[in-house]
């Protein structure tokens, strides 16, 4: 009898370590979302009309963070080809400044999956 409760007491116990563990967990989950929103509304774009098209600005606590007067990564110095592109790429480099991926640089592939280029 003895030793079945010293066997309860520990199944409780490791029971209770796993519990806080799934806690944890879910306390770290919530701590991202809530640094991603605190980020987002920290973070704001401006679409802007170039002489060669459209660019975007991004602003950290309405301080200028990104100018990008023109499409990054392609070659020579050509704008976007609407506001809703270069927008599109600005919610891109928005979104990896608020997952703390520095510099928060694009590919060609990804502004071909965004469906900027043509």
């Amino acid at each position: 009898m003895k030793y079945y409760f010293i066997l309860l007491i520990f199944g409780l116990l490791a029971c209770g370590e796993q519990q806080e563990k799934e806690v944890a967990a879910v306390g770290q989950q919530r701590t991202a979302v809530e640094q991603n929103t605190v980020c987002a509304d920290s973070i704001r774009t401006e679409v802007f009309e170039t002489e060669t098209g459209w660019g975007y600005s991004i602003f950290i606590n309405e301080n200028k963070y990104v100018h990008q007067p023109h499409i990054p990564a392609v070659a020579g110095v050509k704008g976007f080809n609407s506001a809703e592109a270069a927008g599109k790429t600005a919610d891109l480099v928005k979104s990896k400044i608020c997952q703390n991926i520095l510099p928060p640089s694009v590919s060609i592939e990804e502004l071909d999956s965004l469906g900027v280029l043509h």
